[in-house]
């Protein structure tokens, strides 16, 4: 047995996040680990991979108890991790952060040599990334793939996949799960941690289920369907699947005309027309890295004055900063929750209230107030945040720094923060990346109940299953340019070969 914990358990103060869990991998197996956003998976692999110390319990490899203190033993012992949450400098370029992590000692720096490695690597495993960026102008898709690349460059024994595929599209998912099949062959022990049970019916050889920090169940691909274990993660029947109900959308509150932003290598976004109406979502699918930041920066208002016309509600808006555009109604849930979404180090409860106090709760505006003019009592903004988060079904304190929290659960504080505004036009991107089957379900409702109420929503997403889901309209972004896909029979393979580049009637995107 290459891995094994025996009756691990991990107290963060009062809160129990692992309750005497025993697991075991082999060599040359792929286990699956499911279970909720907060389920205790993360720490559980924290701790094998040294970034994390348990409270009570041992860990064995090869049969031999091991104190694993520090990731510089991890590696030692031949663990490699891919976190959920990435580990890169942004000020360096992808081939830079590739050679850092790689090499032990300091080389002599030759760009062209280091670019030309991580390509190659890249190439092999059939994750294409930009070597020469910096980390902080890549896409979400291009850092997932570059965390990817670290953890297969080390050739561990051990391989831990945590959440690899948030950011990836069906055919990368292929590509990686190609590369993951050869490493088994070869006797790496893999555990993949997903939230997508598709994938984790797919690849895995064995499936291992948390719940509230405790080992729930194992099954075998060949014994169980996504129904089953996702009952398991829960612990009841997940509610039936979201019915899109078909309605008349109200006027045009969003309106853009010849919208062009500049993308690296002088390529560029554009959109040459967007309606987006009240009551209605829009769908715009694409591959990370194809122009979806730059549209989202651009209607968020981080980057202004980038089209002939770009109205809300009439008025026009292409000057209007990011805080312009929200006090007229725009609610904006970026990509990245951690670079654009979450102050890390305040609590949830700060979070929650990082825009102000929200359109409908206005009354409680007095209670928050300190005896000082203009401050705000932390004790009274915790205490009011608490029902709201739990109303958003957010696991964890609203007193806790929110970086303390589990990645889906940062994501549903996103969430709470922008619809407890009340947005009249509401821009969504990758809302349930990384979050649980429950928490994308909640996600999902959420987004549907505002649609129904009267609220615009763009949705932005790399997940077609949601696009095809939620969406009234749809259109697909690759490298930088906007074509509509008619709904009806067939859509989804036009989806899919627009979102690869071929060529595709453009059928623009019909109101």
């Amino acid at each position: 047995m290459l891995l094994r914990f025996e009756n691990v358990s991990r107290d963060f103060g009062p809160v129990r996040a692992l309750r005497s869990v025993s697991l075991s991998v082999r060599a040359g197996e792929i286990v699956a680990l499911l279970g909720e956003n907060g389920a205790g998976k993360s720490t559980l692999m924290h701790i094998v991979a040294g970034l994390d110390t348990p409270t009570a319990g041992r860990i064995l490899i090869e049969d031999r108890e091991q104190t694993i203190d520090s990731p510089r033993r991890a590696a030692a012992l031949g663990i490699g991790l891919v976190s959920q949450h990435f580990a890169l400098a942004p000020a360096l370029t992808a081939a830079e952060n590739y050679e850092l992590f790689l090499r032990a000692a300091p080389r002599l720096y030759r760009k062209e040599r280091i670019e030309e490695r991580l390509s190659r690597d890249a190439d092999e495993y059939g994750l294409p990334i930009s070597s020469h960026r910096l980390v902080r102008d890549l896409a979400v898709g291009d850092r997932q793939r570059l965390e990817i690349l670290k953890a297969l460059g080390q050739s561990s024994r051990l391989l831990i996949l945590d959440e690899p595929t948030a950011a990836l599209t069906p055919a990368e998912f292929g590509e990686l799960a190609r590369v993951l099949r050869d490493l088994r062959s070869s006797g790496t022990a893999i555990v993949f941690i997903s939230h997508k049970l598709s994938e984790v019916l797919q690849l895995a050889d064995r499936i291992a289920i948390l719940r509230q920090g405790e080992l729930v169940g194992e099954r075998s691909p060949a014994d169980t369907d996504a129904s089953e274990l996702a009952r398991l993660m829960v612990g009841e029947d997940l509610p039936p699947p979201l019915a899109r109900d078909e309605h008349e959308p109200s006027s045009v509150r969003l309106c853009v005309r010849d919208l062009r932003v500049a993308r690296e290598r002088g390529r560029e976004l554009h959109v040459p027309t967007l309606d987006l109406r009240g009551g209605e979502i829009l769908g715009v699918a694409g591959i990370d890295g194809n122009g979806q930041d730059e549209l989202f920066e651009a209607l968020s208002g981080e980057r202004t004055r980038t089209a002939e016309t770009l109205e809300i509600e009439g008025q026009d808006a292409r000057a209007w900063d990011v805080n312009q555009r929200a006090r007229a109604g725009v609610g904006a849930i970026p990509g990245d929750r951690h670079r654009r979404g979450l102050v890390l180090g305040m609590t949830a409860a700060e979070n929650l209230f990082l825009r102000g106090v929200p359109k409908g709760l206005t009354d409680l505006r007095p209670r928050l107030l300190r005896w000082i003019p203009g401050t705000l009592s932390r004790r009274r903004l915790i205490e009011h945040a608490r029902p709201l988060l739990s109303r958003f079904r957010v696991r964890g304190d609203a007193a806790s720094p929110v970086s303390s929290l589990s990645g889906g659960n940062q994501q549903k504080v996103v969430l709470a923060r922008e619809l407890l505004r009340e947005p009249r036009i509401l821009l969504a991107h990758s809302p349930t990346r990384g979050v649980d089957v429950a928490g994308a379900a909640f996600i999902h409702e959420q987004l549907a109940r505002r649609r129904r109420e009267g609220c615009a929503i763009l949705l932005v997403s790399t997940d077609l299953d949601e696009i095809l889901k939620l969406s009234d309209r749809i259109a697909v972004l690759s490298e930088g340019r906007w074509r509509g896909i008619p709904r009806g029979p067939g859509e989804r393979t036009l989806l899919g070969h627009a979102l690869g580049g071929a060529e595709v009637p453009d059928e623009g995107v019909k109101s």
